[in-house]
């Protein structure tokens, strides 16, 4: 950035021959502002671009249809019926919405907030009238500062509430003179809303044939042929439907008889069908003459047994006989439906007998297959006994709780023996200490049961009391510089006598002034003696004078003082020696930055 700045400027107030420097300067000023006048609107857009990068979003109609919805898409909105949408977006958003247009004034709108990133929209006509005029719904999708991502288009009307079609359940149906039947129609809405009237209106084009009443009863009243219509209110189209009724003279049935339709299930054999329960066949009834008016009626002597219905189809119930008669007019013809009970096969284990696969019939009787035509006498499978395997433990036996091992039956692997493991006693190990005595707090030691891990005996170690640590040296903690001897310190438990040669087993750092030292480079400190080296390596460093020196421990910290000492015969320069050659230093310093300022002075007025 220095340097764009450096270089813009250069560009703007570089010499120009016949233009004076004030022109140039008059000019960078002017250039300057206008500058940042285009650049900070341009930085604000970028900002709020950045903002939105890679937001997205999905709108999607719940009713009254369903699917994605694109930009600008067109909807008529009926009243009582609402255009609802569900919006989402990719990130946190607000979600607002702008109507424009004439129809905007007819069309409330609604937005339920889901969560951050979810929306539901709602548009609801406020009047049940259609206004024409053209509408635009604008939803805007902003951040917490009002910084707009994206915005979508929706045109919309308003329009009054209308059928959109009507169905009747028969499209065609034969009657005979005098017969009546009750048609229905249902309407798509199927309800309007309570301030509007919706009706269905009845109509025959030929009452004298079939008349129909205001509610859809039919009536047929003579031989012929009529066509009945359904329309639906309100609606400015009148969709409707339409049903053909043919009124017929009526024909007995002269004979009836029932037929096995095949592959339908069970099996169909001199006049008698045989299913296994649960499942199904189906039968037919063959009528003469062909136009006779006579429908066939179906029932069954044991609905529990075999239940049939309007059509012939048959379902098994449960085990047994029952006979299905079908009945059209005053002429019958009937079948009988044996139904068999499925037995699976069973495999004999070592205690109980099994059994083959077979159908039974009520009267206990075996067959080999569903069609219950082959009988078979011999189902049994005998059991086979035991052969029992090796005793393998399951539940290992521990110090104070019996155990136990399991064999199995190698001919029938469900089948399994137990028997009990005796406990097998403690057999304790050597004690050994898992927390440490401090000065105040007890330590406390662990023994093991070798015969079971997870069984062990803890007991106390009393608190060994605080220790007492002292410092002794040679030469009275004095050293003299540039000896090759290191200092000597001697640090005693008195407390304590028989634990000093571990004291530094517990040593922490060794420390100077407060200064950190390092082991073996500093001093020398080794467990199992109780003595502390500061090495001359690091004791000539130190100028004559006297030095703390701290001991931490991991129970206590112990401090003592020593001297370093210059050798006899050695002197520092004094205090006045040490004043005049920085003064002197000062003198030269100055004289070198005037000479400085000179040259740079010169040179300038040279340029000019």
């Amino acid at each position: 950035m220095k340097k764009t700045t450096l270089f813009i400027s250069h560009i703007l107030t570089k010499r120009k021959k016949g233009n004076p420097r004030g022109r140039r300067t008059a000019m960078t000023l002017l250039l300057l502002p206008a500058a940042a006048m285009l650049l900070i609107p341009l930085l604000s857009a970028f900002s709020a671009f950045a903002d939105g990068e890679d937001f997205s979003y999905q709108i999607t109609s719940v009713s009254p249809t369903s699917g994605s919805v694109h930009y600008n898409q067109h909807f008529d909105i009926m009243y009582g019926d609402p255009l609802v949408l569900d919006v989402s977006a990719s990130q946190s958003c607000k979600l607002e919405i702008i109507m424009l247009g004439f129809a905007s004034r007819k069309i409330s709108h609604q937005i339920t907030k889901i969560s951050d990133t979810q929306y539901r929209v709602t548009f609801s006509p406020d009047e049940n009238v259609n206004y024409e005029g053209d509408n635009a719904a604008y939803l805007y999708f902003s951040d917490a500062d009002d910084n707009l991502f994206a915005n979508f288009k929706l045109s919309l009307k308003a329009k009054a509430f209308e059928v959109r079609s009507i169905t009747i359940n028969k499209h065609s149906i034969k009657l005979r003179v005098g017969e009546s039947y009750p048609l229905q129609a249902v309407t798509d809405p199927v309800s309007a809303p309570p301030e509007v009237n919706m009706h269905i209106e009845w109509e025959s084009d030929n009452p004298g044939i079939a008349e129909v009443s205001a509610d859809g009863v039919l009536t047929a009243k003579a031989l012929g042929h009529a066509t009945i219509y359904a329309f639906a209110h309100p609606n400015l189209l009148h969709p409707y439907d339409i049903c053909g009724v043919d009124v017929v003279e009526s024909i007995p049935a002269e004979s009836v008889a029932i037929g096995y339709v095949e592959g339908s299930g069970g099996g169909f054999a001199d006049g008698t069908l045989t299913l296994t329960e649960g499942e199904s066949a189906s039968l037919t009834a063959e009528l003469t003459p062909d136009n006779t008016w006579d429908t066939v009626q179906w029932e069954s002597s044991d609905p529990s047994v075999a239940a049939v219905d309007s059509n012939g189809g048959i379902t098994a119930g449960s085990m047994g006989n029952a006979t299905v008669t079908v009945r059209a007019g005053e002429q019958t013809d009937s079948v009988v439906v044996r139904v068999l009970r499925h037995v699976a096969s069973v495999s004999a284990d070592c205690t109980n007998d099994g059994n083959k696969e077979h159908w039974q019939d009520k009267d206990g009787n075996a067959y080999s297959s569903s069609k219950g035509t082959s009988r078979i006498s011999d189902i049994r499978i005998p059991a086979l006994g035991h052969n029992w395997g090796a005793w393998e433990v399951t539940t290992p036996a521990t110090c104070e709780e019996a155990g136990e091992e399991t064999r199995t039956c190698t001919r029938d692997a469900s089948h399994k023996e137990t028997r009990e493991i005796a406990a097998l006693g403690h057999n304790w190990g050597e004690w050994t200490v898992t927390k440490e005595a401090t000065e105040t707090e007890a330590g406390e030691e662990e023994r093991v049961c070798q015969n079971d891990p997870s069984h062990k005996e803890t007991r106390e170690i009393p608190a060994r009391g605080a220790d007492d640590y002292v410092f002794t040296a040679d030469s009275a903690f004095t050293w003299t510089k540039g000896s090759k001897d290191g200092l000597l310190m001697v640090i005693e438990n008195i407390s304590n006598p028989a634990d000093d040669p571990a004291t530094f087993e517990k040593l922490v750092a060794v420390y100077v002034d407060g200064n950190k030292l390092t082991p073996h480079t500093d001093y020398t400190a080794e467990a199992g003696s109780i003595i502390l080296t500061l090495l001359p390596g690091y004791l000539n460093k130190l100028s004559a004078g006297e030095y703390t020196l701290k001991v931490e421990l991991k129970v206590t910290t112990i401090e003592h003082t020593f001297t370093v000492v210059a050798p006899a015969g050695t002197d520092t320069p004094s205090t006045g020696e040490n004043a005049i050659m920085i003064a002197v230093s000062f003198v030269l310093l100055t004289f070198a930055l005037a000479g400085c300022a000179f040259s740079f002075l010169r040179k300038r007025k040279a340029q000019t």
